[in-house]
């Protein structure tokens, strides 16, 4: 079931690291639930740690 349910995140969201699946797998799975919850409200500027800069004008 846990796979399951990470498989389904990611196919709706974005794939996820192997090192993360393994740490997700270890946890229950409301938390697995709650954290992917968490994980989908963040922008993409925080979950992949880049930012473009804007130039000023």
């Amino acid at each position: 079931m846990k796979t399951i349910i990470i498989e389904q995140w990611e196919n709706e969201h974005y794939p996820l690291g192997t090192i993360k699946k393994q740490k997700l797998k270890a946890k229950a799975e409301h938390e697995i639930i709650h954290i992917l919850n968490r994980m989908a409200q963040m922008p993409a500027i925080t979950r992949f740690g880049e930012a473009s800069e804007v130039p000023a004008n």
